[in-house]
């Protein structure tokens, strides 16, 4: 026999091991919780699939692109916000959504005004997008931040009703009103669809701007179309919405009006180039005819004609001389407007970019400037002042502004510088065309003059017209990959998915509840909880009866707790075998607490083993609540006690015939408040030697040993001591007590009952099995409703195992 260890009560609680079979039959026996849960949730889930509206969801996406380069790419697309790199992707992704941006698509389609109306069967609300009934033209008079809802009942195509709250008013189409002096509206009934309304009565909501494009702002889905590529410069947008159309719609203005606000800036930065050049070329024109003026003049009164012949005369180092001469004015002019621009420029615009520098570190600086100077224009309208990016861009832009001042300083430097030396050489050369009159002198001075300004009066026409032919080509720098689109199948409720979480939740809440309940259940409820708690060895388990518990069962019944005792019988007398056969067996029946029924076993023990022609006697030594007289007639009014104490009363004295033949019974005698240890009595040792002498069976009914310590001074005299455990009664933490007598070996051979097993609890036999006595069960028991739902027994039935569980 093993060795079994003292179970803490912590440990006595939780189960050891994992039976699967078991777990599926400790649910499945409460099914028809199960079935009416599950008619439950799927009527929910038909009743929310029923009321909730459809969400679709369409799709667009847009490549962004790079444009060319070609000669009028310095004005056509000064700053290149476009590049494949998924930060620049994600600075789209931010200017797409940007509040400008979103404010356009709203106002375009009047996101701030829901229109709605009820079904006829089912009166859930649903948007009406396509064929409104009537159209709205609104003016906010101040702020403006909640929603204002009221109700538009359509009484004919010249009036309507407007219902606001409990106040109602009869309006014509087309009147303005005034609503909680907030918004002046009118409405204007939509001639073609009016025929066609199914229903009249419609809700209509008014959001203010900034909530209606925080609410798109929150519905609209942008990321990269291909996730994981870092040069991939698609955009793909999604949005959900109860209207297809709607969706739709939204996208595809999204889209447009992200490319017209790049179209925008373009020609924002076009415009400001060619006002630029206009203004340059006005100043030029007036100094060239200035300069043409002067040279007519001088002509005519100096009476110079033929000044080309004359110049032939200069050699051809004088000339390359004049060539770079004028060549480093002409960039000393530029310069010195650029640096003029700069200094004048506080308002970081556009520069122009590309007018003649032969500096190309220069004109680098320039266009990276006008990237950043858009970038920041950009930042502007989606970000605030304090943003971090937006306080970098500024720092970059003045930065670099510095830095194509500081270049431009020095180039007009280094061309001064140049000037003048070009200059001091062609004073040598004017050494020697010193015997040239100094009319021709004055007259190559001003004829060099009108060169160098009419050479920059020709460039700059030629870059005004490059400005205007660029201005006209404008196109933003993406392309549409796929228009608005939608499968036209809703994406929620997902019928299979609102079915499958609705059934399972009628398949948790029950088994969450019975699984809350096993948690709380300290109970033991079968052999099979008795095993895993416990190493002592059952003899055998008596069910439940609806019998009542204070009468002796007959021999001639069928019930099956009359064959549960013969099981109990059986398994008893082969336990007992290894004893002689001439010897006399005492069995003591004890429990942990009160109520387990131990009398009750005891009694009827006795009985059975006297149906089966052995002579025996049950001893009622329970000495504090005494229950043996519920069970057996106490003719002799005497008992142990009494024979204990007088010395003159023989065995016979206390000797107490039953009803039921071959069964004696002795009763506990006086009722002692304090127990007496009367096994130390040479009366008590001399009775149950002549007991032994006469009976085949002794069976002790004794206190619970749990409760007193008087139980175990009856060790020494009996063979077995049967421990009685009631299910759904004791407490699994108590069986430390009965699991520390039998490691300690307390008595000779110690056995386990299992009392009150519940016939439809798993495992409720030991040698008993399933289906023992079909065709004997004449007892009348609430589980044979237990599959008829319409039976008003069948719910009395499962009721009571909810409360055996509770128990």
């Amino acid at each position: 026999m093993k060795e079994i260890k003292e179970l803490e009560p912590q440990s006595l609680i939780s189960d050891e091991g994992f039976n699967l079979i078991q777990v599926i039959e400790k649910y499945i026996r409460f099914w028809p919780w199960y079935l009416l849960c599950l008619i439950i949730s799927g009527l929910s889930g038909y009743l929310y699939l029923k009321y909730s509206n459809p969400i679709y969801q369409a799709k667009s996406s847009i490549l962004i692109t790079k444009e060319d380069k070609s000669i009028l790419s310095d004005f056509s697309s000064i700053t290149e916000v476009f590049s494949s790199n998924n930060k620049v992707i994600d600075d789209q992704i931010l200017v797409i959504k940007s509040i400008p941006i979103l404010e356009n698509v709203v106002d375009k389609l009047d996101l701030d005004v829901i229109i709605e109306r009820k079904t006829k069967y089912s009166r859930k609300n649903i948007e009406v997008y396509c064929d409104k009934p009537f159209f709205i033209q609104k003016r906010f008079l101040n702020d403006f931040n909640s929603a204002v809802t009221f109700k538009v009942n359509i009484i004919d195509n010249n009036s309507y009703e407007l219902i606001l709250g409990e106040k109602k008013k009869i309006f014509k189409f087309t009147d303005n009103v005034l609503l909680k002096d907030k918004i002046i509206f009118n409405l204007t009934l939509n001639t073609e669809a009016y025929p066609l309304l199914s229903t009249k009565e419609f809700s209509v909501t008014i959001n203010s701007l900034n909530n209606a494009v925080l609410a798109l702002q929150n519905d609209v889905s942008i990321e990269p179309a291909v996730k994981g590529v870092k040069n991939s410069n698609s955009i793909s947008l999604s949005i959900n919405s109860t209207s297809v159309e709607k969706a739709k719609d939204i996208l595809d203005e999204l889209v447009n009006q992200y490319f017209k606000n790049d179209i925008e800036y373009k020609q924002t930065i076009s415009e400001k180039t060619f006002e630029f050049i206009q203004n340059r070329l006005s100043i030029i024109s007036d100094e060239l005819s200035g300069v043409e003026s002067n040279l007519e003049q001088f002509k005519t009164s100096n009476k110079v004609y033929d000044v080309l012949e004359e110049s032939k005369m200069y050699s051809d180092n004088s000339m390359s001389n004049k060539q770079a001469l004028n060549e480093a004015e002409l960039q000393l002019s530029i310069s010195s407007m650029m640096l003029n621009e700069v200094k004048s420029n506080t308002t970081n615009d556009i520069l122009p970019s590309n007018i003649g520098l032969n500096d190309p570190n220069i004109a680098n600086n320039i266009k990276s400037y006008n990237e950043l100077v858009l970038q920041e224009a950009q930042y502007r309208n989606s970000v605030g002042e304090q943003n971090p990016e937006r306080i970098a861009l500024n720092r970059d832009i003045n930065s670099l502004k510095e830095n194509i001042k500081n270049s431009l300083q020095t180039l007009q430097a280094n061309n001064n510088l140049l000037v003048k030396n070009l200059k001091k050489q062609d004073n040598k050369f004017e050494k020697v065309l010193t015997l040239l009159p100094s009319k021709e002198r004055v007259l190559r001075d001003i004829s060099r003059q009108q060169q160098t300004k009419e050479a920059l009066y020709l460039y700059l026409l030629q870059k005004r017209e490059e400005v205007a032919i660029s201005a006209i080509s404008i196109k933003p720098d993406g392309k549409i990959i796929n228009q608005a689109y939608s499968s036209g199948i809703p994406i929620a409720p997902q019928k299979s998915k609102i079915y499958l979480l609705f059934l399972l939740a009628g398949l948790m809440i029950p088994s969450g509840i019975i699984y809350l309940f096993s948690l709380l259940d300290t109970k033991i409820h079968s052999i099979n909880d008795l095993e895993k708690l416990s190493n002592i060895p059952i003899l055998s388990s008596v069910i439940n009866t609806n019998k009542p518990q204070e009468v002796l069962l007959s021999k001639d019944d069928r019930s099956n707790i009359v064959e549960s005792f013969r099981v109990l019988v059986t398994n008893l007398v082969f336990s007992l075998a290894h004893i002689e056969d001439k010897k006399s067996k005492t069995i003591l029946l004890t429990s942990t607490i009160a109520g387990e029924g131990k009398t009750f076993l005891a009694s009827n023990l006795s009985s059975f083993l006297a149906y089966s022609n052995h002579k025996v006697v049950i001893l009622g030594m329970d000495f504090r609540a005494p229950k043996l007289s519920t069970y057996f007639t106490n003719n002799t009014s005497k008992g142990i006690t009494h024979f204990i104490k007088d010395n003159s009363l023989s065995i016979d004295d206390i000797i107490n015939k039953s009803s039921v033949e071959g069964l004696d019974v002795i009763f506990p005698g006086i009722i002692a408040p304090v127990f007496l240890d009367i096994t130390k009595s040479e009366r008590f040792n001399m009775m149950m030697s002549q007991l032994k002498e006469r009976y085949e069976y002794v069976i002790i009914d004794s206190a619970p040993i749990g409760l007193v310590s008087e139980t175990l001074a009856f060790a020494p005299f009996v063979d077995m001591c049967l421990f009685v455990i009631r299910a759904n009664h004791l407490d699994k933490r108590m069986l430390k007590i009965s699991n520390k007598l039998y490691k300690e070996k307390r008595f000779p051979d110690y056995r386990s009952i299992l009392n009150g097993v519940n016939m439809n609890v798993t495992g409720y036999g030991y040698g008993y099995g399933y289906g023992y006595g079909y065709g004997y069960g004449v007892e009348p028991d609430f589980s044979v409703y237990k599959y008829k739902p319409w039976k008003k027994e069948f719910w009395q039935f499962h009721l009571q195992k909810i409360k055996n569980m509770k128990k």
